[in-house]
């Protein structure tokens, strides 16, 4: 029989914070550049965590990574604990006269560059309320800036919605638009008609690595991904060789448009 475990640690804590970066990025390989540690050594802290809980919580190897259904159990057990832990630093930095210590924000890539956004006037309010707290942003893909506000690490972060969770409370900022661009090079560069889609669904196309609206329309559309990027520019990278077909936010690709590098295909469900 196994032993229960008595009291939750530090360590246990900080065991449980890799387990969650793991399972939120997909696997050791993902997580190993989040973390700024070795594959062997998330790995020894993974079977550390599983004799501590006396559970084997996922499997790992050339199979790839797959949650045991304990391992699903303690992950969302995990998710309340990191939660309670931060609803407690706020109830701590509530009860202070004068609030201080740091606040962290996650933002997607190239969300600030939409002029709907008014995050740095609000920030600017902020600060000057509170201005013994030190502001620490730090821009990520969407899934890990979830899975940070969820651990606790980030305390709120800026994403675009497109699969709610009941681990988060959700806050509409503003909306953004995006397109499906063509570099100068790609043979609909020079058609300003609406394409039909099954035209379209001839073409290569340049797809983010993370579930996003934009992959939500790849899958209604049915559109092929040929190439993958995990950041907007990437994305743009790839337009631009003529080969490939993408979406982008139209604030970022503004500036390509206007120097000739790019164009939007036109048609009225790739939007």
């Amino acid at each position: 029989m196994t032993k229960a475990l008595r009291n939750v640690s530090d360590s246990e804590i900080k065991l449980l914070s890799i387990f969650h970066r793991v399972v939120a990025r997909g696997g050791l390989s993902a997580a190993e550049l989040d973390l700024n540690i070795g594959r062997s050594t998330i790995s020894r802290h993974l079977k550390d965590l599983e004799v501590r809980l006396g559970v084997t919580l996922c499997q790992r190897g050339s199979a790839g990574f797959a949650l045991t259904r304990e391992g699903k159990e303690i992950y969302q057990a995990s998710i309340e604990l990191f939660e309670a832990i931060h609803r407690f630093k706020l109830k701590a930095n509530d009860i202070q006269e004068n609030l201080s210590g740091v606040l962290k924000i996650g933002l997607c890539d190239k969300v600030m560059g939409n002029p709907n956004n008014h995050v740095a006037a609000a920030l600017r309010s902020f600060v000057r309320s509170y201005p013994d707290i030190r502001i620490d942003i730090h821009t990520q893909q969407l899934n890990f800036v979830e899975a940070a506000v969820i651990s606790g690490e980030y305390h709120l972060g800026v994403v675009p919605i497109h699969r709610e969770t009941s681990s988060l409370e959700y806050e509409s900022l503003f909306l953004e638009s995006m397109s499906l661009y063509c570099g100068r090079d790609h043979v609909l560069f020079g058609n300003t008609s609406d394409i039909p889609i099954d035209t379209i669904r001839k073409m290569r196309f340049a797809a983010m690595d993370v579930n996003s609206p934009n992959q939500q329309i790849f899958e209604r559309l049915e559109l092929p991904r040929s190439a993958i990027a995990h950041e907007q520019e990437g994305i743009a990278l790839l337009i631009q060789t003529g080969e490939y077909l993408g979406f982008l936010p139209d604030h970022y690709a503004k500036t390509f448009v206007q120097d000739g590098i790019m164009k939007v295909v036109h048609s009225d469900r790739c939007r």
